[in-house]
C-alpha cells in the first residue's frame, strides 16, 4: 500500500487509525461495532448479590411493608429476598430488589448493584435479564417518610412521551446496571439476542421503557429512529431518557435530534458517553463536542474529558480546535497526545499555526513553537516525508528548528556514572538460589492501642463537616436507636446519632454498626474515634474494607497488628493509598515492625511479600533499629532471617516491569544534563536511564528498590552539575504539567525532590499553594513531601510559610506536621 500511495500513505494511515483500546473498552458495547467483546457473568454472581442484599434485608423489607408501596411490587419482590430464589421468581421482583439495594447503597456505592444483572444472566439468561432491566425502567423509587416508596412511574400510554420526574441519582445507577445487561446482549449468541429483542418489544409502552429498550438493543435502529424523531418533534421527555438515547444513536441525524435536549455535562461525566458516541457515530460526532466547549457549561474536569475525545479523533477540525485553545492546560495536554497519535497532521497544522499566530498572541505562538520544536525533534521521518509539501514559510520555520544545536559534546563513557551506562534493569541478574527462611510459628500478640499525638484528640473531636439538616432540630434518639438495632435507619441519621447521642444509647450499638455512607464517613470518623477511641475501631475498619480512601486518615491514631498488616497490603497493592500507608508505618515504626516480622517470615505468598516491602520501607525511612529490635523479640533465628532480608542488594528487587519513558519525556525535548566541569553532557541513552531512575525512585512512589535508586542518585549528583540537573528535573516536571499531569506519571513531581535545588523550591512553592483550589489537594500534599526531600533551609522555610499562611486546612496541617518533624530531626527551636 505504501508503494502505491507514496508520500500520502502516512496521512491515510492516520485517518484510518483505530481508537485506543482504552476508549473501546470505555464505550457501552454494541454488537454491530468494534466495542462488542466477549463477556461472562462471574460464577459466584448470585452469592455476591446475596452478600450485598443480606445486610440491607431489614431495610428492604421495611420498605416493602410500607402502606404507601404498591402491593404488587412487594409480592413480586419477596421471593428474591432469599439466597435461594425459586425458579418462578419474576423479572419485576428482581428489578424491585435491585433498585432498592442500589438506592440503599447510596450515590457513591450504587454501582456495586451491577452484580444483580450479572446474577440474572448467570442464573436465568439474557432474556430474563433484558426483561428485568425493562421492568426497572418503570419503577419509581422516591423518598417519602424516611423510606423509598416502590410505585409505578406512570400509567402506560402507548406511543406518547410524557414529562416525568425521575430520581436523578437513581438514573445514573440504573444506567450502569442496564449497561451490564447491554454488554451481555452485545455478546450473546444470535438466537438468544433475537429472543431478548423480541421480549423487549413488549415493553415499548412508557417513555422510559422506550428509551431503555433502545439503549439495550441499539441495533434496532428503527426503534432508535422512531424515538429520536419523537424527541425532535417537540414531544416532552425528561433529559434522562435523552441521555439513554444518546447511547443508542448510530447516525449524525439521530444524534442531532437528541444532543441539544439534555445537559452536556452528563455526556462528559465519564469517558463512557464520549467513547460510545465516537465509536457508534464516528468522528463527525465530535463537532457536537466542540459546540459544548463553546457553550461554557462544562467544568474543568469535563472539559478535560471533552478535549481527550478530540485528541483521539482523526480530523483536522478536532486538532485545530485543540490548537485554538492551546492556552488552556487541558487542551494543551490533549494537543500533545493528538500530536503523538497523528504526527503528520500535527506537523502540518503546527507548522502553519507557528507562522500565523505571532500577530495575535505571543503566548500562543511561544506554546506552539515549543510544541513544534519537540515534534520536529521526535519525528524526523515524518518531517522528511511531510515538509516538502508544506508552504514555504512553514518549511523555513521547521528548518530553523531542526538545525538548532547546543554545541555541547557527549561525555565519554569513562566519565558517565556507571549506573547510567549499565543500569541494573538492563543487566541479567543471577537467579537467587535457596529457599527463604520460613518461621510459620511466629505470631504477634501486641494489643491494639490508641496512640494520640499532642493535641490531636482535641482537634479530632470537632466535626469538620456539618451534620445533616435533620439534626438541627430535635430528633427522637430512642427511635433512631431502635431503627439502627433493626437495620432500618436512614444512612444519614446513623453517624450523627453516634457523634451526638448519649452513651447509654450509642455505646451498646457501636460494635455492630456498619457505616453505609462512605462519603460522610470521611468527615464523621475522626470525631467518632476521638470520642470512642478503641470502641470505634470496628466501624473504621468496616469503612476501610469498603473503601480505603474514606478511612485511612482515621486509622492513623491506632496501632496494632491488624492495622499493620492492612497498611502493608495497601503499600504493596494500592498505589493511591501508598502515602497513607507510609504515613502510618512511619508514625508507628516499632509497633508496625513487631507485627510485620512474623508475616515477613511466613509462608511464601503475597502477604509475605507485602510485609517484606513494608519492613524495607520502614528501614528506608530511618527506622532500621526499630525493625531489628522487633526481630530480636522473636529470637535469634528471626533476627538472622530479617538481617538476611535487609542485606539483599536493592538492585535485586527491581519491579518486573520497568517503566517506559513517556513520549513527553524524550531526551530531545529536555535540556542537556552537564557534567561537573560543564564541558560535556550525558549522552541520550544515559538520559533515558536517568529518567527511568527518577520514575522508579521519586518521592511518593515508594517501592522495594527505592533505596537503591536513591543511592544511585547520590553518585549521579556527585558527577553532574547541580544547576543543570535541577533544570533538567524542572523541565521534566513542566512537560508532565503540559500533558495534563497524568497520575500514573506523577513521579515527575516526586523527581524534583531527587534533583531539585533552592530555585526548584521557589518555583514549586506557589504551585503547592494554588493546587488545592484547583482540585489538586493530593498533588499539593505530594509537593510538601518534595520540599522535605530537598531538605535545604530554603525548603524548610517555604514549608513553614505554607503551614502558617495557606487557607486550605489539610495542606496547612500537613505542612505544620512535616515542619515539626524536620525541626525535631535537626534539633531546631521555633525561632529557627
Amino acid at each position: 500500500m505504501d508503494e502505491v500511495l507514496g508520500k500520502w500513505a502516512v496521512f491515510v494511515t492516520e485517518d484510518q487509525q483505530p481508537l485506543p483500546k482504552s476508549w473501546l473498552s470505555a464505550a457501552y458495547p454494541r454488537r454491530d461495532r468494534a466495542t462488542a467483546r466477549p463477556v461472562r457473568p462471574a460464577p459466584d454472581a448470585a452469592e455476591q448479590a446475596w452478600k450485598l442484599l443480606e445486610p440491607r434485608l431489614n431495610r428492604v423489607e421495611h420498605t416493602l411493608r410500607n402502606e404507601r408501596a404498591e402491593p404488587r411490587y412487594a409480592n413480586e419482590a419477596r421471593p428474591w429476598l432469599s439466597p435461594d430464589v425459586p425458579p418462578d421468581g419474576s423479572p419485576l421482583g428482581a428489578a424491585v430488589v435491585c433498585g432498592l439495594v442500589a438506592e440503599e447503597l447510596g450515590f457513591l456505592q450504587g454501582n456495586e448493584a451491577e452484580v444483580f444483572p450479572e446474577a440474572w444472566v448467570a442464573g436465568r439468561g439474557v432474556v430474563f435479564a433484558a426483561r428485568a432491566a425493562a421492568e426497572l425502567a418503570d419503577l419509581d423509587l422516591s423518598l417519602g417518610g424516611g423510606v423509598f416508596l416502590v410505585r409505578y412511574r406512570a400509567n402506560r400510554t402507548p406511543g406518547r412521551f410524557d414529562a416525568l420526574e425521575f430520581h436523578h441519582a437513581m438514573h445514573f445507577r440504573t444506567v450502569e446496571i442496564m449497561s451490564r445487561v447491554r454488554a451481555h446482549l452485545a455478546a450473546a449468541p444470535e438466537s438468544e439476542y433475537q429472543a431478548a429483542v423480541a421480549a423487549l418489544a413488549e415493553y415499548r409502552q412508557t417513555p422510559r421503557q422506550r428509551a431503555v429498550t433502545s439503549f439495550l438493543a441499539p441495533t434496532r435502529t428503527d426503534w432508535v429512529t422512531e424515538d429520536c424523531a419523537l424527541v425532535a418533534g417537540g414531544q416532552p421527555v425528561d433529559s434522562n431518557n435523552h441521555f439513554l438515547l444518546f447511547h443508542a444513536v448510530s447516525t449524525v441525524e439521530q444524534l442531532d435530534q437528541v444532543v441539544d435536549n439534555f445537559w452536556s455535562g452528563e455526556a462528559t461525566q465519564s469517558l463512557a458517553p464520549l467513547a460510545t458516541v465516537l465509536t457508534s457515530v464516528g468522528p463527525a460526532a465530535m463537532s457536537r463536542v466542540i459546540r459544548w466547549l463553546d457553550g461554557g457549561d462544562l467544568n474543568a474536569e469535563k472539559r478535560r474529558r471533552a478535549y481527550s475525545a478530540l485528541a483521539v479523533t482523526p480530523t483536522d477540525e478536532a486538532f485545530q480546535t485543540l490548537l485554538d485553545r492551546i492556552g488552556e492546560a487541558p487542551a494543551k495536554a490533549a494537543l500533545t497526545t493528538a500530536a503523538q497519535r497523528y504526527p503528520a497532521r500535527a506537523l502540518r497544522l503546527l507548522a502553519t499555526a507557528a507562522t500565523t499566530t505571532a500577530a495575535t498572541s505571543t503566548a500562543a505562538t511561544a506554546a506552539i513553537t515549543d510544541l513544534l520544536a519537540a515534534h520536529v525533534a521526535s519525528h524526523p521521518t515524518v518531517v522528511e516525508r511531510v515538509v516538502p509539501d508544506l508552504p514555504e514559510a512553514a518549511r523555513q520555520r521547521i528548518g530553523a528548528l531542526a538545525s538548532t544545536e547546543d554545541g555541547v559534546p557527549d561525555a565519554p563513557a569513562e566519565r558517565v556514572p556507571a549506573v547510567l551506562l549499565s543500569p541494573p534493569w538492563e543487566v541479567k541478574r543471577p537467579t537467587r538460589r535457596g529457599r527463604p527462611t520460613v518461621l510459620a510459628e511466629l505470631t504477634c500478640s501486641d494489643p491494639t492501642v490508641i496512640a494520640w499525638e499532642p493535641g490531636e484528640q482535641e482537634r479530632w473531636r470537632v466535626p469538620q463537616h456539618r451534620v445533616p439538616y435533620q439534626w438541627d432540630r430535635d430528633v427522637p434518639l430512642t427511635g433512631v436507636a431502635q431503627q439502627i438495632r433493626e437495620g432500618t435507619a436512614r444512612a444519614y441519621d446513623e453517624a450523627p446519632f453516634f457523634i451526638l447521642g448519649p452513651d447509654e444509647l450509642t455505646r451498646p450499638l457501636l460494635a455492630q454498626w456498619w457505616p453505609r455512607d462512605r462519603y460522610e464517613a470521611w468527615h464523621h470518623l475522626p470525631p467518632l474515634v476521638a470520642r470512642y477511641e478503641l470502641a470505634a475501631l470496628p466501624a473504621v475498619l468496616r469503612v476501610a474494607q469498603d473503601g480505603p480512601e474514606f478511612a485511612a486518615h482515621a486509622l492513623l491514631a491506632f496501632a496494632g497488628p491488624e492495622i499493620a498488616l492492612l497498611m502493608a497490603d495497601w503499600l504493596a497493592r494500592l498505589k493511591k493509598q501508598r502515602p497513607a500507608a507510609l504515613a502510618w508505618l512511619t508514625r508507628h515504626p516499632a509497633a508496625a515492625a513487631r507485627a510485620l516480622v512474623p508475616a515477613a517470615l511466613g509462608k511464601p505468598g503475597q502477604p509475605r511479600r507485602a510485609a517484606e516491602q513494608a519492613l524495607r520501607a520502614i528501614v528506608a525511612a530511618g527506622y532500621d533499629a526499630e525493625v531489628r529490635a522487633a526481630a530480636d523479640g522473636y529470637g535469634p533465628p528471626a533476627r538472622a532471617a530479617i538481617d538476611t532480608l535487609l542485606a539483599v542488594d536493592p538492585t535485586e528487587l527491581l519491579p518486573t516491569k520497568v517503566p517506559r519513558t513517556p513520549d513527553w519525556a524524550e531526551p530531545v525535548l529536555l535540556p542537556r544534563v552537564l557534567l561537573r566541569d560543564r564541558a560535556s553532557a550525558l549522552p541520550e541513552a544515559s538520559v533515558r536511564h536517568l529518567t527511568t531512575m527518577l520514575a522508579l525512585g521519586a518521592a511518593g512512589e515508594e517501592s522495594a528498590w527505592t533505596g537503591g535508586v536513591r543511592a544511585g542518585m547520590d553518585t549521579i549528583r556527585g558527577a553532574c552539575d547541580p544547576a543543570s540537573l535541577a533544570e533538567f528535573g524542572w523541565a521534566l516536571f513542566e512537560r508532565w504539567r503540559s500533558t495534563g499531569m497524568p497520575s500514573k506519571e506523577s513521579w515527575a513531581l516526586g523527581a524534583l525532590g531527587l534533583v531539585g535545588d533552592d530555585d526548584t523550591v521557589r518555583r514549586l512553592a506557589p504551585l503547592i499553594r494554588a493546587w488545592p483550589g484547583e482540585g489538586g489537594n493530593n498533588r499539593a500534599l505530594a509537593g510538601l513531601e518534595v520540599l522535605v526531600t530537598i531538605g535545604s533551609d530554603t525548603a524548610l522555610l517555604e514549608l513553614n510559610r505554607i503551614a502558617e499562611q495557606v487557607t486550605f486546612k489539610a495542606l496547612r496541617e500537613r505542612a505544620a506536621q512535616l515542619t515539626a518533624e524536620v525541626a525535631a530531626e535537626r534539633d531546631l527551636g521555633p525561632e529557627q
